[in-house]
């Protein structure tokens, strides 16, 4: 392992950047496969390397690097939230969120993407960051304002495809920055929400699964269904906008007839939510959500995809026992 390392090091710091590319490749490799038995100090001597080598322009290749990075906090997740490692987890996570803010619109995706995975592997609230560099690419990519490098490199419909990936994976990023921390939802739980359900209705079809798929990482984690503490009455109020709104979306998102990626997302919402409901007692939000999405669930038995089909009985099992 030590001669590994050593060889990946010396290609990490080659002043070619395919040599550094394909390094940064090997280096999630060997993250995959050996995970938890890298030791210390080769994992951080690793780390160390790939966020030096994002400093300084954007080159070809160089998101294999973030890649790299989040393979690592998703493989040594476990060694990376030990207390004593914090410097070098929020040494990552600076890095990846500095790459965010690069204006070279694929890079900034694949920045994204690595960012929301390593916030989610190590359970990180980075979420007022995460949340202010999403509410500005989702702004500047519903602008029409194009950079001269952009108007003589792409044309109108590669950078609006560019542009819709990289919307898709604001959502995602959104969903996966989503925090445990009851004070930052509390700030946040009702302002991301309607930032979704807003948006739903007239993005694009990968869009609205992901905005959903958002929406599921945010029941999921949703401090007012952990149980962890009894509901106030202002907590129920809030509770009461929160599925209405959420409902709203998952109503519009069932209707699609032609679309089971995102029924079946819609589904998987509703089964988390009405679990968590039942989970709580909260008999009569579980009595709304059931008359709420009956005939959208009967709709969907009569879908013939068998994930759709799962899904629904599932559903229609919990509402019922």
């Amino acid at each position: 392992m030590s001669e590994i390392c050593g060889l990946l090091k010396l290609a990490l710091e080659s002043p070619s950047w395919t040599m550094k590319a394909q390094a940064a490749n090997a280096v999630s490799t060997v993250a995959t496969k050996t995970g938890q038995t890298m030791s210390t100090e080769h994992r951080n001597s690793l780390i160390n390397i790939l966020v030096t080598g994002l400093n300084g322009r954007t080159w070809n290749g160089k998101e294999n690097l973030l890649k790299a990075l989040a393979t690592i906090c998703s493989s040594c997740k476990i060694e990376l939230k030990q207390e004593e490692l914090s410097s070098v987890v929020d040494t990552i996570v600076d890095a990846m969120l500095k790459e965010c803010c690069k204006e070279q619109l694929a890079y900034k995706q694949h920045a994204l993407k690595a960012l929301g995975d390593a916030l989610s592997a190590l359970d990180i609230d980075r979420f007022d960051q995460v949340y202010s560099i999403v509410e500005d690419t989702l702004a500047k990519g519903n602008g029409t304002e194009e950079s001269d490098d952009e108007r003589s490199s792409e044309t109108n419909s590669q950078r609006q495809q560019i542009l819709t990936q990289l919307t898709e994976t604001a959502y995602e990023t959104l969903g996966k920055a989503w925090p445990s921390n009851h004070l930052t939802q509390v700030h946040y739980r009702e302002k991301v929400l309607d930032q979704c359900v807003s948006c739903l209705n007239n993005s694009t079809r990968p869009v609205q699964v992901a905005i959903v798929a958002a929406l599921r990482c945010y029941v999921e984690r949703l401090t007012l269904l952990d149980g962890s503490t009894m509901l106030e009455e202002g907590d129920r109020e809030v509770l009461d906008r929160i599925l209405k709104k959420v409902y709203q979306a998952l109503e519009f998102s069932l209707g699609i007839l032609k679309h089971a990626r995102l029924r079946k997302e819609a589904l998987n919402v509703l089964y988390l939510l009405g679990k968590k409901l039942k989970d709580l007692n909260c008999t009569a939000e579980l009595c709304n959500l059931s008359v709420t999405f009956g005939p959208s669930l009967e709709e969907c038995s009569k879908d013939n995809t068998p994930e759709i089909k799962s899904r629904v009985i599932d559903i229609k099992n919990l509402l019922k026992a």
